[in-house]
């Protein structure tokens, strides 16, 4: 027997009707740690580029499910960090290049 971990998107279309895609469904590799069963959920969400868009994610009390959480929270905090670092220095470039050039 195997661990799987399902990724399941669901929204609200324009004609306010609920949609659920399945994204994926992966066999967990090594141990049923938080720290795997997040960097699979990472792969998903960032092979479809949607971890910006994470609102929710929900599971029982299990704790490696917190260690997962705590996994993908520092990940999305880092890729806030990234945008906003780019942004800055782009719009730095905009102000150097308005002024000097």
């Amino acid at each position: 027997m195997h661990p799987y971990q399902g990724v399941i998107v669901q929204f609200v279309n324009k004609d306010w009707e609920l949609k659920s895609i399945v994204l994926d469904l992966t066999i967990l590799r090594g141990p049923h740690t938080g720290k795997n069963m997040a960097s699979a959920l990472l792969k998903v969400l960032m092979d479809f580029n949607i971890l910006h868009k994470l609102i929710a994610i929900t599971t029982d009390n299990a704790s490696n499910n917190k260690t997962m959480i705590e996994e993908i929270s520092t990940k999305m905090k880092e890729q806030v960090r990234k945008r906003f670092s780019i942004c800055i220095k782009i719009n730095i470039f905009r102000c150097v290049k308005l002024f000097y050039f």
